[in-house]
């Protein structure tokens, strides 16, 4: 018997792993970029910047990881796909509630939070059978 969502649930983990690697690529250009023409920063400011780094890396991290179990398991019901979905959708969300009033980032987060909803959709409907 065919478990429902598996074949979504696999095209779901793609893209999220697709996702975490484009921001961490995105990330690194942006860093390069900068480096040229960057201002000398504070100690305060430094730690600031290298803890939203490591929160920015290992949030894409996460993508990529349960992108990977998402693929991993769409043969078998597993409630850490759902997990995984849930958590991914939550961090998603909380990113989409912060967005101020450019119209560009508001749709760009519409966009991004499909996917993670798309990902637990289909974990549920795979843990559910």
């Amino acid at each position: 018997m065919e478990r429902g969502g598996k074949k979504h649930l696999r095209i779901a983990g793609i893209l999220e792993i697709a996702v975490g690697v484009i921001s961490i690529l995105a990330i690194q250009f942006l860093l390069q970029s900068d480096a040229d023409g960057a201002a000398a920063l504070t100690d305060k400011e430094a730690k600031g910047a290298l803890a939203h780094l490591a929160l920015l890396y290992g949030a894409n991290g996460f993508k990529i990881l349960a992108g990977l179990i998402g693929i991993c398991l769409a043969n078998k019901k597993s409630v850490l796909t759902v997990i995984c979905g849930g958590l991914l959708f939550l961090a998603q969300l909380i990113g989409f509630l912060q967005v101020g009033d450019d119209i560009v980032q508001i749709v760009i987060n519409i966009v991004l939070l499909v996917i993670p909803y798309y990902y637990l959709h289909n974990a549920v409907k795979n843990f559910k059978g």
